[in-house]
């Protein structure tokens, strides 16, 4: 009898244990790697929960996990958040679990707010900085595209703020950090 319960139990574990190795927690990266994913069956439940979701949606997620230049950990999780969410959310690991980060947005003239969602972020290939783009319904209240890097300490500074929605309008620099290049990176 306990022979039969032993082998039932090594069954059962077979079976259980490739199921946990599947479920990413955070994977193991170094600075400057990315990691995308974006079978959410393989993320865990910790970070599915993060998103607003409490089991594997059924509409496509991009979860972009990537170590930023002094090694804090970041996600991108692309639509987020929630089952009917459609725009993107940066979040951070902590040694308390993940967090979101807001980032300053806004319009410049008025003044910045801390916001935690954007309509798209990419990370640039060198995984020193980000764009938050935030799409309004027409092209003369614009599309904006908030150019971050991340300063000494992992935190995203923002650096520019773009209008590139209208082609009467042009492309329009509302603001743009002191002392900082952009280069032209940003048009890539």
């Amino acid at each position: 009898m306990i022979l039969k319960a032993a082998l039932t139990f090594l069954v059962m574990a077979v079976f259980v244990v490739p199921a946990f190795a599947e479920d990413v927690s955070w994977p193991d990266i170094s600075v400057g790697e990315v990691k995308k994913i974006d079978d959410a069956s393989k993320i865990s439940t910790s970070i599915l929960g993060t998103a607003g979701l409490n089991q594997s949606p059924n509409h496509p997620i991009e979860f972009t996990f990537f170590k930023a230049p002094h090694g804090q950990d970041y996600l991108i999780i692309d639509p987020c958040c929630g089952e009917q969410g459609n725009s993107a959310s940066l979040f951070q690991r902590t040694q308390a679990g993940v967090k979101p980060v807001a980032l300053m947005m806004g319009d410049p003239r008025t003044g910045f707010k801390l916001q935690e969602q954007a309509s798209h972020i990419s990370l640039r290939k060198s995984v020193d900085a980000f764009v938050a783009r935030v799409d309004f319904p027409t092209c003369e209240e614009g599309t904006w595209s908030y150019y971050y890097h991340f300063d000494e300490t992992d935190n995203p500074t923002l650096i520019s703020v773009i209008d590139s929605s209208c082609l009467h309008l042009g492309v329009r620099e509302f603001y743009h950090a002191k002392n900082v290049d952009l280069g032209h990176w940003w048009m890539k």
